[in-house]
């Protein structure tokens, strides 16, 4: 009998101990199950993106300066200030999106004796991207784009004339346009602080770098006023461009 009762303890002992051990492991199942829930419910859903840009484009303009030098004109040799505005969505990593720039050269004009020429332009891009980091609010992204450029070339006389010989001679300026196909590989760096947060969505400021490379495989002649001016200089949007940005973002959240 008194064997008996130590055995009947022990394994009483050890069915209670069992017991523990397998409420203890449901209960952590059972939190862990938990917190993948709740990782699941937060788990950001489809998101947009809009924003400003600035910054400088470094355009190669050898054409155009060789002619420029060749009839007496000052050379375009400064890079050109961007500004521009974009918007996008996000599917998970992917990105779709687009932009638009405006361009104005640093050396706003070229002087020869009494005329005065500048360059200008804008171009806009439909791009596609894949996040190859996500890391809390730091996203960075290689991005392609496919789009349309023109640029601006204008000439205009800064001497003063009498109004009867304008009236004879009415060509006071001459504005130059070319339109060109355009090939766009860029990287972007975004980082997103939290302003607002809902269970169904929340709100961020976004700020941020874009560099990239332009490339125009094919331009157009160079028009002035519908009519065609041959013999121009093949210049496009070939080169550099490094902006930041800013802007205002949201995201969904899946449930």
């Amino acid at each position: 009998m008194f064997v008996e009762s130590i055995v009947r303890k022990r394994l009483l002992t050890g069915l209670m101990v069992m017991t523990m051990m397998l409420v203890t492991t449901a209960q952590g199942e059972t939190s862990a199950e938990g917190h993948k829930h709740r990782l699941v419910h937060q788990r950001a859903g489809t998101a947009g993106h809009f924003y400003l840009l600035s910054g400088l484009g470094f355009f190669d303009q050898d054409g155009l300066n060789r002619r420029l030098a060749a009839t007496g004109y000052d050379q375009l040799d400064d890079p050109s200030i961007t500004i521009g505005l974009g918007g996008e969505m996000r599917f998970g990593r992917w990105i779709f999106g687009g932009q638009w720039h405006s361009l104005r050269n640093l050396d706003t004009e070229a002087n020869a004796d009494d005329f005065r020429a500048d360059i200008s332009g804008r171009y806009w891009v439909v791009s596609s991207g894949f996040s190859v980091i996500k890391w809390r609010g730091l996203s960075v992204q290689p991005m392609v784009g496919l789009g349309r450029g023109t640029m601006h070339f204008a000439v205009t006389s800064e001497s003063g004339a009498a109004f009867d010989s304008i009236l004879d001679q009415p060509v006071r300026e001459v504005r130059l346009t070319q339109h060109g196909l355009l090939l766009d590989a860029a990287l972007g760096v975004d980082y997103r602080f939290i302003i607002r947060e809902s269970e169904k969505r929340r709100s961020y400021v976004v700020v941020g770098f874009r560099g990239g490379y332009l490339f125009t495989p094919y331009s157009g002649r160079w028009q002035t006023r519908g009519a065609e001016v041959t013999d121009g200089p093949d210049i496009g949007l070939n080169g550099v461009v490094l902006n930041l940005n800013l802007g205002l973002a949201w995201e969904g959240v899946r449930r």
